[in-house]
């Protein structure tokens, strides 16, 4: 994974060495040592067939396993930054900051292991950007050992391609808002039912068409009448040309599965067609 910036004069940041970076002891942080980012295969494999319980960190008390107890989750740190960033620490970057709308870019990659021990290829890949800013976590910050605040910062997270599919440009919810309304079960449908509400209000026209990517759907779900799939994350295209200021659409929406399951996702608006 690397995380180039727009805003700074560094390049990518690419993912540290194996024996990791020692900069907190400059920061005067010395006390919170996550390191090393990287744990030798062996060690993890090890861990994996028998945790014995190796902490990789304390935060807060509470110790930070290489592998969990039940053997299902490895843990890792990974924080790379760029403090010319807007609203982070410009007394760390020379006094400067970047042009406003600057943003750090990431492309990860899912992989396997093969029985030989070597990785796969990638079995799933997503590039993404980020744009959050905040007092306690955010990306400007090289590491965070506090409780994230999400009423601290501002700015966000923005999927910008998945498996090679190069998503259109986003909408922001500062032009276009979108409303859900509760998903109510139905019995004949075999499925949930409910709506999306598309707002327009900025003060100017927003050009369609629009594509409705929906992040985090359940598994179990099926989205009724979705136009397309992007290895597992369903979307709609609405073919409206435009939106003009105060103007609203509606877009019917069912999802089809058991009246158990969780019905949380994220809806994201893009604004073009899909490559």
């Amino acid at each position: 994974m690397s995380a180039p910036s727009s805003g700074g004069d560094a390049g990518p940041i690419s993912d540290p060495p194996n024996s990791g970076w020692t900069y907190f002891a400059a920061l005067g942080e010395p006390s919170f040592n996550p390191f090393p980012y990287y744990f030798p295969a062996s060690l993890a494999v090890s861990e994996e067939q028998s945790p014995t319980g190796i902490c990789i960190a304390t935060i807060l008390g509470a110790c930070i396993p290489l592998v969990t107890p039940d053997a299902k989750t490895l843990a890792f740190f990974d924080a790379p930054a760029d403090s010319c960033l807007p609203g982070s620490f410009r007394n760390m970057c020379g006094g400067i900051s970047a042009p406003p709308a600057s943003f750090l870019a990431f492309t990860t990659a899912l992989v396997g292991v093969n029985q030989d021990g070597t990785p796969s290829d990638p079995l799933f890949h997503w590039s993404w950007t980020d744009t959050f800013n905040g007092t306690s976590g955010g990306i400007s910050r090289i590491s965070n050992n506090a409780p994230v605040d999400p009423g601290s910062g501002t700015g966000g997270i923005t999927i910008t391609e998945i498996n090679g599919v190069v998503l259109p440009p986003v909408v922001p919810p500062s032009e276009v808002a979108i409303t859900a309304s509760g998903l109510a079960y139905s019995r004949p449908t075999q499925g949930f039912i409910g709506s999306l509400r598309l707002t327009n209000v900025a003060s100017t026209a927003v050009s369609g068409p629009f594509q409705i990517v929906f992040f985090g759907i359940s598994d179990i779900l099926t989205l009724v009448g979705a136009t397309g799939n992007l290895s597992g994350t369903p979307y709609l295209t609405i073919s409206t040309a435009s939106l003009a200021p105060g103007q609203s659409i509606s877009v019917n929406l069912q999802l089809k599965g058991p009246s158990s399951a969780q019905t949380a996702f994220t809806p994201a608006l893009y604004a073009g067609g899909l490559n």
